[in-house]
């Protein structure tokens, strides 16, 4: 049974996942929404950004590092027993 891995970790994959999409979805939506009002504009990059990092990007993203995020158990184990303080 995996445990949950650190929220620093998880953070720092999220990170990966999100910035090419936070950094591509408004240049690439700039044809469509060059008129529109900014929260709308900001509406419209999010409904598609939403659903992409939900069922695309972060499986993959978690996936790619599933070895760090989880490492094996033997490895944890020895890490664990190594960090335990003998009273």
């Amino acid at each position: 049974m995996h445990s949950h891995p650190p929220k620093w970790k998880t953070a720092i994959v999220s990170a990966i996942g999100i910035y090419p999409i936070i950094s591509l979805m408004p240049i690439l939506l700039r044809p469509v929404t060059n008129g529109l009002p900014a929260w709308l504009a900001t509406l419209a990059s999010i409904a598609i950004m939403m659903p992409l990092m939900t069922w695309v990007i972060m499986p993959q993203v978690t996936r790619l590092f599933k070895p760090w995020l989880y490492p094996p158990e033997a490895k944890r184990s020895a890490h664990q027993s190594s960090n335990t303080n003998p009273s």
